[in-house]
């Protein structure tokens, strides 16, 4: 057999008398067939004799029913692995089962006869302890031998190897939902491993300050010891020294040279042990020189002097904790320099909490921490980069909120008052107004199915439907049916240092209306076409997009002068500014140049729509609100009566969030719609409220 496959076995078989076991042994132990190949894997970290090349090691596999022997060869499963495995294939006879005995060796016992010889006869006294192992099946199903040290190991193995079968059994549960779980609870697992290597790097570095401590404590003292002995000249003398050395520290520190700084503080402190200042700045050089924040932080606890600014030192202890990625020490300097509200100290403490909850994936803590700073800071350089920080976490959190949903179902309902229903209103600027008031109930719904979402790239499939009923019958002409099915894919990134986001969509919608009042709303104008819109941040409170639309519009309800097939062009450019640092506050500008080829020459125009949006927050019921302005002029060049229109329109929304799942909408607008055309002239008001719900999982 080849060592990439069956691996050798070792041409030793012995048949061997040794003590036969009770029947009731016997049973307990699992009989494996023989004939058929069986793996055997161990872990042993001893075997592991050479980190740069795969090890080679042997164990003892004997049958309890014929007290047959053989020896396998392990393979070490990569370099400095320290995992083991084997595999075998032998045909005792005519047995059928064998139940397997496992011995691990000291491997310099089967290097010669001899050894060998008193190896076998050990196993014969029951010298060596047989091993623990569980038998399970391989991925392929064959039989695998899987080697413990201890019984409660082989247990606990035993036992998760029956979860896993269990899980697998679960036919009921869809297979993409298992790996969600599976990645959710790798994510998990990834997210502890980090954090427990953090602590142990915490305790680790905790662990050699205590040593440090212990050996700046004895050679303080044997300075003072010695300081102690000198005559009172020679330790003036040295005083005036130190203080020279000190003062040429000052100046290195001062032009940046932090490395010869150091070894002048260094040497004022063995000069002049009694005077703590040369320690403080010592422990200052240290933590600037940036190669021994352990020792800084040592140097810094050990300075008891009145003459040291206290929050400096604290600072200096948590940025030095913060260099060493001990978090947990770091926030705890940090939180209380900012509780203690004293600049710069305290904003650029709140900051670096930030930092440490971000290091620690810790998202609300962290914006919590950058949101102080944008409240309390006078430092506009601090503000920018606490500002990028909160946007960076917005992102995260919503993706890693979002990555395992791919499902989204929104839902709601509303009702509104319209002063002047449109008849026929697929479209405002071909409807004619009823000259009558109505209320109107609103349904909605929608489905959208996301499998691909990283922080990259996504891709969809989108379905939605709103259908509309006035409470009068004499305007369910003017009642629409919308449904829409859309495919976008979104595409982020940078372009020249800055941040964008790029979707193109294929989309088509269907309307439906009862034109003839026949009762049933029939399909009188099909869209088909693609959206590409391009979002840049231009800096974290300002963004733009740059959008182009294309649409193929099918009617069925029209002809000749009025035909409203034909392709529809839209450019957009759209600014928004953020005016505050919590970026609930913002001014919308919104500009959109429309061509309608349409094949009717009454129904082709031109359009240029122009808006701007105030938002802002209401402390009342914490209320976001939209305060909107809008002006479009349309001309169609090829009217029969030149016919041109400007509309005017003033809205003001206000959105609440009920719940995570729910939230309450309410909108009131005023339109006024003048046209060379008397029959397309009209001004009309429209209040609603829509209630809505979103789902995702």
């Amino acid at each position: 057999m080849s060592r990439l496959s069956l691996l050798a076995i070792s041409l030793l078989c012995i048949s061997y008398s040794i003590l036969a076991f009770s029947n009731n042994e016997k049973k307990t132990r699992p009989p494996i067939d023989p004939n058929r190949i069986v793996d055997i894997k161990y872990g042993n970290s001893n075997w592991n004799t050479d980190s740069s090349k795969v090890d080679v090691a042997t164990l003892i596999l004997k049958d309890a029913s014929s007290k047959k022997i053989v020896l396998i060869n392990l393979f070490e499963t990569g370099p400095d692995e320290s995992v083991f495995r084997g595999r075998f294939s032998v045909s005792w006879g005519s047995a059928n089962n064998l139940i397997p005995e496992v011995y691990i060796p000291v491997q310099e016992e089967l290097k010669n006869r001899k050894s060998k010889a008193l190896l076998l006869e050990k196993i014969k006294k029951q010298e060596i302890k047989r091993k623990p192992f569980i038998l399970t099946r391989g991925e392929r199903g064959q039989q695998v031998i899987d080697v413990f040290d201890t019984p409660d190991q082989a247990r606990l193995a035993y036992k998760n190897y029956r979860q896993q079968i269990r899980l697998k059994k679960q036919a009921e549960v869809p297979e993409e939902v298992i790996s969600r779980i599976s990645l959710e609870m790798a994510e998990k697992m990834r997210k502890e491993k980090e954090e427990k290597m953090r602590k142990q790097k915490a305790l680790t570095a905790e662990a050699e300050r205590i040593r440090l401590k212990q050996l700046e404590d004895q050679k303080r003292e044997e300075n003072l010891a010695a300081q102690k002995k000198l005559a009172a000249a020679e330790k003036a003398k040295r005083k005036k020294q130190a203080s020279r050395l000190a003062e040429e520290g000052v100046q290195l520190y001062l032009n940046n040279n932090f490395v010869d700084a150091q070894k002048k503080f260094e040497e004022a402190v063995d000069l002049d042990p009694e005077n703590k200042s040369y320690y403080y700045s010592y422990a200052i050089t240290l933590y600037r020189n940036g190669k021994d924040y352990n020792k800084a932080i040592v140097i810094f606890q050990a300075v008891e002097d009145p003459r040291v600014i206290q929050i400096e030192k604290d600072f200096y202890l948590g940025m030095s904790h913060f260099r060493i990625n001990d978090y947990q020490n770091a926030g705890e300097y940090f939180r209380k320099l900012k509780n203690k509200k004293q600049e710069p100290y305290s904003s650029s403490s709140a900051f670096y909490e930030g930092l440490s909850f971000y290091a620690e994936k810790k998202w609300e803590p962290a914006k919590q921490s950058f949101q102080w700073v944008l409240d309390n800071s006078k430092d506009p350089k601090l503000d920018e980069k606490a500002e990028e920080y909160i946007e960076k976490i917005t992102k995260i959190q919503y993706y890693e909120n979002n990555k395992t949903k791919q499902h989204i179902l929104s839902a709601g309902g509303g009702v509104q008052y319209d002063s002047n229903v449109l008849l026929n209103s697929e479209d405002p600027s071909s409807a004619t107004p009823s000259g009558a008031g109505d209320f109107r109930g609103t349904a909605l719904a929608s489905y959208e199915y996301r499998p691909i979402y990283t922080d990259s790239k996504e891709w969809s499939l989108k379905t939605s439907f709103v259908t509309i009923y006035s409470m009068d019958s004499a305007n369910a002409a003017a009642d629409p049916t919308v449904l829409s099915i859309s495919s976008p894919y979104v595409m982020k990134g940078k372009w020249k240092e800055k941040s964008y986001k790029s979707e193109i969509k294929a989309f088509f919608d269907a309307i439906y209306m009862d034109s003839n009042s026949s009762g049933t709303r029939d399909g009188i104008l099909d869209t088909y076409g693609v959206y590409w819109r391009n979002t840049l941040i231009h800096r974290p409170d300002f963004f733009s997009s740059y959008n182009l639309k294309l649409g193929q519009n099918v009617s069925y309800n029209t002809t000749d002068e009025a035909n409203s097939d034909g392709l529809q062009t839209d450019f957009e450019y759209n600014n928004t500014w953020f005016l505050n640092k919590k970026k609930n506050k913002a001014l919308i500008q919104e500009s959109k140049i429309t061509y309608y080829n349409a094949a009717g020459v009454d129904e082709r125009y031109y359009r240029l729509n122009l808006s701007l949006s105030y938002l802002k927050p209401v402390e009342w019921q914490n209320l976001t609100t939209i305060s909107k302005l809008a002006i479009y002029y349309s001309d169609y060049p090829d009217h029969s009566t030149g016919r041109s229109d400007t509309n005017f329109s003033l809205s003001y929304t206000a959105s609440k969030k009920l719940t995570d799942t729910w939230n309450l909408v309410g909108i009131g607008s005023y339109t006024s719609n003048q046209s060379t055309e008397d029959s397309r002239a009209y001004s009309k008001f429209i209040l609603s409220s829509l209630v809505t719900g979103t789902w995702k999982f």
